[in-house]
């Protein structure tokens, strides 16, 4: 373990909180109940997946403001301003700033956001996108109890045949993302793939590696790359990253290399995105009950930060992650 990788050590008063070299934090995706301070997790009553909803203590000093202007919902909380949009050739959250520093988190619009959703996957059939093609969805959006909520009818998934909500819901300096599937046929290993793409000013990536002694946060080596190299995968277990080699993905060329699938599995789903100098991070925190792959991806001016939903689908039961 090099120096670099003890120092970002995980500390664990009651909930997961990650011990950056500084003491500047901003995180951008979060998708399982967490706080800087104490929070309780508060269960959803689905018949399928329980899905995990954000509850953060002394949220209701520090409210967000959220205005819709046609197709765009602009966003400002206390520490975040940022937009939320569906109309982009890559949807999501956009033109994300962290107000304390002025510091830009998504380099670009329209072609980076972040918690973008991205991929569906299964076994034997090629990833086909939700918002591109085949599927080219186009989801209905509205603002609901201060979250903003892109939904898409099954109609629109052609032979997925599922009901869809993205669910976005800003807070002081993180954005909750929940995914909640209703699923009209059954899909067994069922993937859903998704994106943030961060500035490449946050020049490192760090992911909780699961080793002989534990945990520990592992460095990629994906910034090595010539820009759009292929992506670094981490998977959950060997069942996951058999997921690869499915037929799910169609990899050819260097996207298929297994030097590239890390020869460790993650500990938990954490991804971070840092600036070494400041230590100010951007951190992806995911559902451990149904992430199966984290992925760092080095582009041009930012580096995709991946993620995945996966579960087995039955007809007619909501699956939350």
């Amino acid at each position: 373990m090099t120096k670099s990788e003890a120092r970002m050590n995980v500390v664990r008063p009651r909930y997961m909180v990650v011990a950056l070299p500084r003491t500047a934090f901003l995180v951008v995706a979060l998708v399982w109940a967490f706080s800087f301070s104490a929070s309780s997790p508060v269960v959803g009553q689905e018949t399928g997946i329980p899905c995990e909803i954000s509850s953060a203590e002394g949220e209701a000093a520090v409210p967000s403001v959220i205005t819709r202007r046609g197709t765009t919902t602009e966003v400002e909380t206390s520490d975040l301003v940022c937009q939320i949009r569906p109309d982009l050739p890559k949807p999501g959250v956009v033109r994300c700033r962290y107000k304390p520093t002025g510091y830009e988190v998504v380099p670009d619009v329209p072609n980076q956001a972040l918690l973008m959703p991205e991929w569906l996957l299964k076994p034997g059939a090629g990833r086909q996108g939700i918002f591109w093609g085949p599927l080219n969805a186009e989801p209905d959006v509205k603002v609901e109890e201060g979250s903003v909520v892109f939904s898409v009818a099954a109609e629109q998934t052609q032979d997925w045949n599922m009901d869809v909500t993205f669910r976005y819901t800003p807070r002081r300096d993180w954005i909750d993302f929940t995914c909640r599937i209703v699923p009209h046929a059954a899909i067994r290993d069922f993937e859903f793939f998704f994106a943030s793409y961060i500035t490449e000013d946050m020049e490192s990536t760090w992911v909780s590696a699961a080793m002989p002694d534990g945990e520990v946060f592992r460095k990629l080596d994906n910034r090595q790359t010539k820009p759009w190299g292929p992506p670094y995968t981490i998977t959950r277990d060997a069942r996951a990253r058999a997921y690869l080699s499915d037929g799910r993905w169609n990899l050819t060329g260097a996207e298929a290399s297994r030097e590239l699938w890390q020869d460790f599995f993650f500990h938990r789903p954490i991804l971070v995105a840092m600036n070494e100098s400041t230590g100010l991070a951007a951190v992806t925190m995911v559902d451990p009950q149904v992430c199966s792959l984290l992925g760092g991806q080095h582009h041009e001016i930012e580096t995709a930060h991946d993620f995945t939903f996966c579960g087995d689908l039955q007809p007619d039961q909501p699956f939350c992650g």
